[in-house]
């Protein structure tokens, strides 16, 4: 729990730990200015400000500490979503991307079935192609895998 928790006792940090962000630097950096001429007005030099403003101040740095932890986790939380996101569109949209799963996976009827589709749509598409022609020669389908290389050369 601490692990996931412990960035965002630092307004920015998550966004630049997690993937440097400059928001997150320039957040980060803003409120560690605002934190150390906080300390050093009202606790090492108590003459910057009157003495009666520093409660107030203080009130300011809380207020600020905690609206930084909010922004920082809902940003942080959007950037999850997002990327869940794209990683599943990716991966449901991607047929290549499937294919070369099934390829692993030694499904050989589903990675036809996949590139065959793919071919038709992009008969250009060399990737798909070399993965056809490794999938047929994988299963001793010489004359067949021949036949895509010679497409392959066109």
């Amino acid at each position: 729990m601490h692990r996931l928790f412990t960035p965002y006792l630092f307004p920015g940090l998550p966004q630049l730990v997690h993937r440097g962000s400059l928001a997150g630097w320039v957040l980060a950096m803003v409120y560690a200015c605002f934190a150390m001429f906080v300390v050093a007005a009202t606790i090492v030099w108590e003459e910057i400000i009157p003495p009666s403003a520093h409660g107030p101040l203080w009130g300011i740095f809380l207020v600020a500490w905690c609206l930084g932890i909010f922004i920082s986790w809902q940003a942080e939380k959007h950037f999850q979503t997002k990327t869940a996101e794209k990683r599943a569109d990716f991966q449901e949209s991607d047929t290549l991307y499937l294919a070369q799963t099934a390829y692993l996976r030694r499904e050989w009827f589903e990675t036809e079935r996949i590139l065959h589709e793919r071919l038709l749509a992009f008969p250009e598409d060399a990737p798909a192609r070399l993965l056809l022609i490794s999938m047929l020669r994988r299963t001793g389908r010489e004359a067949e895998a021949e036949k895509q290389r010679e497409m392959l050369g066109k």
